[in-house]
């Protein structure tokens, strides 16, 4: 994969003056409190999360290390073989790890996740709407309250 060569400074600052950054935070909490935000998942992810287990342990139970699971799960390597089908496995059948491994306990973290989900659905709403107010009491008193530029007084408008 060809490495990406940084942006200049001059090509940076043009970047930054062709983005409302403002406008991209505030679209960005509406999609996380409307539940449109989502994480990314490889397979490989989604079946060790769905084993409830760690990544040292899911590694573990293949019999890699656990930065060639870090690789499969970035997406930079692709597991071959027994691997892939262990993962298909642990996916479709977390339960099934049992016989590969006797201390294995299926994940009853289904309910614990749910509610994890809820309280952090809760929290992004309460941020979102922390965060509206705030908007309409910079609004509000933008509007009230005359600015001072330069010795003479300016009234500043903010379309809300």
């Amino acid at each position: 994969m060809p490495q990406k060569t940084p942006l200049s400074d001059a090509e940076l600052a043009a970047f930054e003056a062709g983005q409302d950054f403002e406008a991209l935070l505030v679209q960005s909490a509406r999609e996380m409190g409307a539940g449109k935000a989502r994480k990314v998942y490889t397979p490989v992810v989604a079946a060790r999360e769905n084993a409830g287990l760690s990544q040292a342990a899911f590694a573990e139970l293949l019999g890699v290390s656990v930065r060639t699971l870090q690789q499969w799960e970035q997406g930079r390597r692709e597991p071959t073989g027994a691997a892939k089908t262990l993962i298909t496995i642990a996916a479709k059948m977390p339960e099934a790890l049992k016989a590969v491994d006797p201390n294995f306990k299926a994940p009853a973290a289904r309910v614990a996740s749910a509610r994890a989900v809820a309280v952090m659905r809760s929290a992004v709403e309460a941020a979102n709407n922390a965060f509206e107010a705030v908007q309409r009491a910079a609004v509000h008193s933008a509007k009230k309250a005359p600015q001072r530029a330069h010795g003479r007084v300016v009234a500043k408008h903010i379309k809300a």
